[in-house]
């Protein structure tokens, strides 16, 4: 690898920065992680389908509708899980126990408290970073997995979607399809269970599903068909025949060449560009030393302090800019705000609508029932507003905030080549041109609270609703239901509001701290060349010459190696 050859050419009084800016890249290459999450309605096998990938049963399936926790597949040598607890504990079990923490069976309505599992397996398709994820089916008579499932969009990179040969595709999958294509821009859809139909019938089914995928999504669609119980019991038996006959070769060379072409070449550009920055810093770094062996010291001592003066004047800039940058963070916010005004103008008032129809069709049934199916209505209308809502401003936010920051990374460039262009006039050399920075800007995500502790008067009043007739009991109920609806939406609002501007400060003052320091240590490297040429010519004839043939040798090794880094840019563009 030429960044590991490069990182093993560094010289040991090299920056610590350019070794940092190695390490970065090389884990980018080697250690990046990406979520591929397997969903879809209850019952599609999902987990099958997991456990085909993997070649062994790893995760437990069954009849009924079994996951009900998220599970997340890594690379390990040796089969284990950790067990991570909502309250932040963690256990590690084997993969034997999985059933205890992840099932509805063992761990119903998750009275475990269990906030995800990770289990490592030696896969191959996990060893580059990917992490294939399992969760709960939506759609089943469990509601909290239909939550934990729409919980974990936001931590999707792409997504495997799951339908079935045995029974035609429903509106609530198109309506959970909808949803994961506000968040997803690749969606991998598999038709599971073909071995369960003929020739004819699989051809039937596959088109009827293709059609209705394509009606909903507004585009044409590559629906593959496959079995994941024949390609698991191939796996395990090492039947090429039956592998074939599954289909599960013809969505690993999808997905294969999505993760080589999307995933892998923005990656590979990153690192590339680190090392680079590395090169040039390194190069900027021997000419100037080089210099300074050469020229008469008086003449350096005067370049030095020249440059410094200058730097002082330029720190100005580099402060304006940030400020210039939070401002418009501010207008992002004030956008929010407009936003928010029209949503509840429009929304409310539908909410409230949709409330009093779930009162009308309550009334119908025991009065003991009433207050359960007002607050199953109050939260699905709160996810189902708030699922798009956050999704819309999230991606509003977030195409604001790549502008800001790209304009910061530019002017950043700008005083970096500024720095430099100076440095090459004071010392009279001809430095190199700065390589640009890009950069991966990753995102937290908001999540949603539609639950919250009962209150004390709460308790206090559910006694006395129990013992009013029912048309005064569910007077009582709605009441209190469009009171938590109207309340729930408002503090929707606002934490959606609060954490959109934690996210957007944190993100540009960490934005700024690496961009400064990246100007900080351009600074620290001219000067430290300069200084050390200098404090070379404090010794003998002999010493100094010998300095120079190191140095031009280390050139020699890192011009060749930034030839490299460069011919892989040329065959990426």
């Amino acid at each position: 690898m030429t960044l590991g050859e490069l990182k093993a050419s560094l010289n040991q009084n090299e920056s610590p920065n350019n070794s940092n800016m190695l390490e970065y890249a090389i884990e980018k290459l080697t250690d990046n992680k990406f979520n591929l999450v397997v969903m879809g309605e209850f019952k599609r096998g999902k987990t099958s389908f997991i456990n085909a990938i993997l070649g062994e049963a790893a995760l437990p399936v069954a009849v009924v509708p079994l996951t009900s926790i998220i599970t997340e597949l890594i690379y390990g040598d040796t089969p284990s899980a950790e067990v991570i607890f909502e309250n932040g504990q963690r256990k590690t079990i084997s993969l034997e126990m999985l059933n205890d923490y992840v099932t509805e069976r063992s761990n119903p309505n998750n009275e475990k408290g269990v906030k995800k599992v990770v289990a490592k397996y030696p896969s191959n398709y996990l060893h580059e970073g990917v992490i294939l994820v399992d969760t709960p089916g939506v759609g089943s008579i469990y509601e909290h997995n239909t939550e934990v499932s729409y919980d974990y969009l936001p931590e999707a990179d792409a997504v495997i979607f799951l339908v079935s040969s045995d029974q035609p595709i429903s509106k609530a999958e198109l309506a959970y399809l909808i949803d994961i294509k506000e968040y997803i821009d690749k969606i991998f859809f598999i038709q599971n269970k073909i071995d369960y139909l003929s020739e004819s019938e699989r051809k039937e089914s596959l088109e009827f599903s293709r059609k209705v995928l394509e009606q909903t999504l507004g585009g044409s669609v590559t629906l593959i068909p496959l079995s994941a119980r024949l390609a698991l019991q191939a796996r395990q038996s090492g039947n090429q025949e039956m592998l074939l006959q599954s289909n599960l070769p013809e969505f690993e060379r999808e997905l294969s060449e999505f993760l080589l072409k999307e995933k892998g070449l923005l990656i590979l550009t990153v690192a590339i560009n680190r090392g680079l920055q590395v090169t040039n810093n390194i190069l900027r770094h021997i000419e100037l030393e080089l210099k300074s062996l050469e020229a008469p010291i008086d003449l350096v001592e005067k370049q030095l302090g020249d440059f410094k003066k200058y730097v002082e004047q330029i720190e100005r800039k580099r402060l304006d800019a940030h400020y210039l940058m939070k401002g418009q963070l501010g207008e992002l916010i004030k956008q929010y705000d407009e936003d928010t005004e029209g949503l509840k103008k429009e929304k409310l008032p539908e909410a409230i609508k949709e409330l009093d129809e779930a009162l009308e069709k309550a009334k119908a049934g025991p009065k003991a029932q009433i207050s359960d199916v007002l607050d199953n209505a109050v939260k699905n209308i709160i996810l189902s507003i708030f699922t798009r809502w956050r999704s819309e401003e999230e991606k509003k936010v977030s195409a604001g905030f790549e502008y800001i920051a790209k304009r910061l990374i530019d002017e950043t460039n700008g005083i970096a080549q500024e720095i430099v262009d100076k440095a090459s006039d004071i010392f009279g050399l001809s430095l190199s041109q700065i390589v640009g920075t890009v950069m991966l800007l990753d995102s937290k995500w908001f999540y949603y609270m539609s639950k919250e502790a009962s209150t004390s008067i709460e308790l206090l009043a559910a006694p006395a609703k129990s013992i009013l007739p029912k048309v005064f009991a569910a007077k009582v109920m709605y009441a209190d239901a469009k009171e938590k609806l109207i309340r729930y939406f408002d503090m929707h609002c606002g934490r959606i509001r609060g954490d959109l501007y934690a996210r957007l400060d944190d993100s540009l003052l960490a934005l700024k701290g690496m961009l400064d320091e990246r100007v900080t240590e351009m600074v620290s490297s001219i000067e430290s060349a300069v200084t050390r040429g200098l404090e070379y010519r404090q010794k003998n004839e002999v010493e100094i010459q010998k300095r120079k043939l190191e140095l031009e040798s280390y050139k020699e090794r890192i011009e060749r190696i930034e030839l490299e880094l460069t011919s892989y840019v040329n065959k990426i563009g």
